[in-house]
């Protein structure tokens, strides 16, 4: 399987990052225009365990997650019921086995998933996101990360699953 550029991978999580509210939130409406079933599964997922801050970061790195994958030259088709229900199911061992995990675990687990994962440098870069500023007020509490992680990983299968590897050389 293909794996996306990490040059393409930095550029977008770069240019997210920097990015004006106004025009943050644009792109917001576009993603709930053009993937409604992703959206729906978002507000799903966590529901009485996340917080409104985790889901606002979920939102976000689904939103640069999306940004990403989109770079290809082949547009993304709007994932599906069909194509989630599937994905959600093949993560399902993973989500059960992460939701119970002390932190060392936690941290085994998702060695054991980065090496062994297709999508591997997008991965990175979401754990990093995911476990940086935890000496700060973390973004998702330890309890939530497992949550947050298996969730993360299916919107990245999602789109995986119909990536063209035909991507520019550089970002919009």
């Amino acid at each position: 399987m293909y794996q996306i550029p990490e040059e393409i991978i930095a550029k977008t999580w770069s240019r997210m990052a920097s990015m004006p509210p106004e025009k943050a939130i644009k792109l917001l409406k576009r993603l709930i225009k053009q993937q409604p079933v992703i959206i729906d599964y978002l507000s799903a997922v966590g529901e009485g365990f996340l917080n409104q801050e985790e889901r606002e970061f979920i939102g976000f790195l689904t939103l640069v997650i999306w940004q990403t994958f989109s770079q290809s030259t082949t547009p993304l088709k709007s994932i599906t019921e069909e194509d989630l229900a599937g994905i959600e199911r093949m993560n399902r061992p993973l989500f059960e086995h992460l939701e119970s995990e002390s932190e060392s675990k936690l941290m085994r687990a998702l060695s054991i998933l980065y090496h062994h994962y297709h999508q591997k440098k997008i991965l990175k870069y979401l754990i990093q996101m995911l476990l940086d500023n935890q000496d700060e007020e973390p973004f998702i509490r330890t309890s939530n990360r497992g949550i947050a992680i298996v969730s993360l990983k299916t919107v990245i299968d999602c789109f995986s699953q119909q990536f063209k590897p035909s991507l520019p050389t550089h970002s919009p």
